[in-house]
């Protein structure tokens, strides 16, 4: 599966050094130019070290995609709208590439829907993963909570809806 990736996603899982999970779901994350400077460039220049290690998977894993024109001008018109950059940018270079978006902000969701791209975010990847028997139900529970260890919010409800999403794919 290949999807476009905003940076939320990528920063947490490989901040708990999660890209073996990555490369098992994804055959290519593609990401916009801006999502490259947040999560590397950035996070380089602040010391990260996942930021260095999603450095090291692009070319492999991830690859970095312009924007054309089109995308361009839908990019701006979000972020005229509210939405951060990178968020403006996945949902564009999504539509453009007819590819879901890896979305975990509600706002971002909500534009990603408005304008006819599927979306999903960092706990459908572990779902997703389970339903694939590529994880247990027990190394996704794990998962998460190394996750929100490492600073993933999550609220209450989104958990609980998780649980029992989980528990529904569990025999």
């Amino acid at each position: 599966m290949k999807v476009v990736s905003n940076s939320v996603a990528l920063i947490y899982l490989f901040k708990i050094r999660e890209v073996a999970l990555l490369k098992r779901v994804f055959e290519c994350i593609k990401i916009p130019p801006t999502v490259y400077r947040e999560v590397v460039e950035k996070g380089m220049e602040k010391g990260y070290t996942d930021a260095w290690r999603i450095r090291e998977e692009v070319s492999e894993l991830i690859e970095v995609v312009p924007l054309d024109e089109e995308a361009e001008d839908m990019a701006s018109k979000l972020e005229r709208s509210g939405l951060e950059r990178g968020e403006a940018e996945t949902i564009a270079l999504a539509r453009h590439l007819n590819l879901p978006a890896l979305l975990d902000e509600k706002k971002a969701r909500s534009a990603a829907e408005a304008n006819g791209v599927a979306y999903f975010g960092t706990l459908s990847i572990l779902l997703l993963s389970v339903k694939e028997v590529v994880l247990s139900a027990k190394e996704a529970r794990a998962m998460v909570k190394k996750l929100v260890s490492a600073g993933f919010w999550l609220s209450p409800e989104v958990l609980s809806e998780f649980y029992s999403r989980l528990e529904d794919l569990t025999p």
